[in-house]
């Protein structure tokens, strides 16, 4: 395997930020995906599978407090249709109006998507709980960073 060191990083990292690239690099780039799409086509059972794990555990119905145009419908609905999950969604203009809301007794949102400056009044409201991440066996799983983990 060739290595490079720092300077030479450096010089072709700044290279390609220019859009300068070698026809070399560019075949051997596109060859390399080329080659990956071909494969991944050719290997179908290493796709997702088509129900999501431990989809008999979620009940029915997820309730989702969000911002307008700040998700993609068509995700609720794959995750619908892989699940059985049906997604109700509330749609906030402001992080006031959340807090508003939830201080007037609107609640029964499993999963609310805050602004993460607003978090710390969130948490000394008593509007946000700690996961419990023994019960997130794909997030220990795939968990690589320690560092998140506390």
């Amino acid at each position: 395997m060739d290595t490079i060191d720092k300077k030479q990083f450096m010089h072709l990292l700044w290279r390609y930020k220019r859009g300068s690239i070698s026809r070399r690099h560019f075949l051997g780039a596109s060859g390399l995906g080329l080659a990956t799409a071909t494969l991944a086509q050719a290997m179908p059972w290493l796709a997702a599978p088509k129900r999501a794990y431990a989809a008999g555990e979620l009940g029915d119905r997820l309730s989702v407090a969000t911002w307008p145009n700040y998700y993609d419908p068509a995700n609720y609905e794959k995750f619908t249709a892989d699940t059985g999950v049906k997604i109700d969604v509330a749609v906030f203009g402001s992080n006031e109006e959340m807090i508003a809301k939830m201080q007037a007794g609107g609640t029964g949102w499993d999963v609310i998507v805050p602004t993460n400056y607003t978090i710390s009044d969130y948490v000394k409201l008593g509007f946000i709980e700690p996961l419990e991440l023994s019960k997130l066996s794909n997030f220990m799983s795939n968990a690589h960073d320690h560092r998140f983990i506390d």
